[in-house]
């Protein structure tokens, strides 16, 4: 049921031309396979609070996928996940809080929000070994040009915001609930991005 799921979901950002956010857990083979599927049919994919290994984001790389880091790259015991984020090209990564949850250092284990995105930001410039001010994903435009590439020359935003480039995640993913249900439920995201969870 959520193999079907998750293509009809992938078939209606097809369809829409809208972002597919894809939250892959412990089922990293089941859903390259299935996004390679349709490697012909320019998905905008955004996997979202990636925790994947290197080797994972290399094949979804060749899908021009682009990769969100949360809070989680701060936690002391992320060193693989973060050797993954400095392999991973500037170009093709964002961040997000995935607030309520995943409060990064030095807040872990509090309720998360978005004022806390500072720390995963800074956290990711020190991987990617540069200043936090030089990080290209605190470009305001940045999200609109990966993403939704198609506004980026009739939308204009003010100088200096990183509220377009920040993904806050906080919408309820498909989890363990009913294929049908889900898709009745993720029916008013439709409008701005697609969201699926891939577990076992």
């Amino acid at each position: 049921k959520q193999i079907a799921s998750f293509k009809e979901h992938i078939e209606a950002s097809i369809k829409t031309n809208i972002p597919l956010i894809v939250h892959s857990r412990d089922a990293e083979k089941e859903t390259f396979e299935i996004l390679n599927e349709y490697k012909n049919e320019n998905l905008k994919i955004l996997m979202h609070c990636f925790t994947g290994s290197k080797e994972f984001s290399e094949k979804l790389m060749t899908l021009n996928s682009f990769f969100s880091a949360s809070g989680i790259i701060t936690f002391k015991n992320s060193i693989e996940l973060q050797e993954t984020f400095k392999f991973i090209p500037m170009d093709k990564l964002l961040i997000e809080t995935d607030s309520p949850f995943l409060a990064p250092v030095p807040n872990r284990g509090k309720k998360n929000e978005p004022s806390f995105i500072d720390f995963t930001a800074a956290k990711l410039a020190e991987i990617k070994e540069i200043s936090k001010e030089d990080c290209p994903f605190t470009n305001d435009t940045l999200f609109v040009k990966a993403i939704r590439p198609e506004m980026s020359e009739t939308t204009t935003f003010a100088e200096p915001s990183p509220s377009i480039s920040i993904v806050t995640t906080s919408v309820a993913g498909l989890g363990n609930a009913e294929p049908e249900t889900s898709a009745i439920s993720s029916r008013p995201v439709l409008k701005r991005l697609l969201r699926f969870q891939v577990q076992h």
